[in-house]
């Protein structure tokens, strides 16, 4: 469904995008939820498939935004 959205828009620029990255994994129902991650920030050019980035961060905790915390 959301890849659908997506498709034939390009990226955005590299300066704009961080790559997590985040082993353990998390759960999401919608890939549009906000979540908050914790880590190690750094410049690092990174490229894939999807996009280019020019940030990647080592992320220690992530976890869905609640109510609350708003």
């Amino acid at each position: 469904m959301g890849s659908a959205r997506l498709q034939g828009l390009p990226p955005p620029p590299p300066n704009q995008l961080i790559l997590v990255r985040y082993p353990k994994g998390i759960a999401l129902e919608d890939i549009y939820a906000p979540i908050w991650v914790s880590g190690a920030l750094k410049v690092e050019a990174v490229s894939n498939d999807l996009a280019d980035a020019a940030y990647a961060l080592d992320a220690s905790a992530v976890r869905l935004v609640e109510e609350s915390d708003l």
